[in-house]
Formats: structure tokens, C-alpha cells, sequence
């Protein structure tokens, strides 16, 4: 799904020399990050909310890479978009975008 929606995960905006790269600052063991953009920013409005868009090949490394860094993840301000990607809205499955993206780690 990736691929076929977005292209080559290098040609993500977040990709740099080789490997994807995240705003984010740790210190200690709090770590604050920006959840990155789930599509294109010009189209931000149209993505944030729909429920068949896959999330881009940056958004996804994101959350891969959370689940090894954090034990769990609390969003400030707005609510973040992984319980709009596409999948089950409750009793989420393994083929559901957002459990595959966070795994088992809270989220509070």
C-alpha cells in the first residue's frame, strides 16, 4: 500500500543521506517528538480525517521507530491522526493501520 500510494520510501520528504530523520530532542528519558505530516502538507485538511488514506512512508517509519524508543506516548495539543488511518475504529486487528503502527504501547 505504501508504495503504490506514495512511490519509493527515499522520495519522502523525511528521508535523508540513507535513513528517515525525526524532529525530536531527548533528554533523559523524555523524549518529544512531532508527529510527522500523515500525507502532503497542501493537502493536510483532506488527509487528516480520511479513513482509506494510507499515511505516507515517513509517518509510518515515525511510529516503528517510536515503539523502539518509547515506552509510551502521550500527545499534546491536538490529538493526533492514527485513529483516523485506515482500519477498525475498536476492537483493532493486526491489518489495522494503527495497531501495526503502535503495537502494544499506551497511548494516553
Amino acid at each position: 500500500d505504501l508504495t503504490e500510494s506514495w512511490g519509493a520510501p527515499q522520495d519522502d520528504p523525511l528521508f535523508h543521506d540513507g535513513a528517515f530523520c525525526f524532529p525530536a530532542l531527548r533528554s533523559g528519558k523524555l523524549l518529544v517528538a512531532l508527529q510527522p505530516e500523515r500525507g502532503a502538507l497542501a493537502q493536510r485538511d483532506d488527509d487528516y480525517h480520511d479513513l482509506s488514506r494510507t499515511p505516507r512512508p515517513g509517518y509510518v517509519a515515525f511510529y516503528l521507530w517510536l515503539q523502539q524508543q518509547a515506552d509510551a506516548m502521550v500527545h499534546v495539543g491536538a490529538h493526533g491522526t492514527l485513529e483516523w488511518l485506515p482500519g477498525k475504529s475498536v476492537a483493532l486487528s493486526d491489518a489495522c493501520w494503527p495497531e501495526a503502527l503502535i503495537g502494544p504501547m499506551p497511548v494516553i
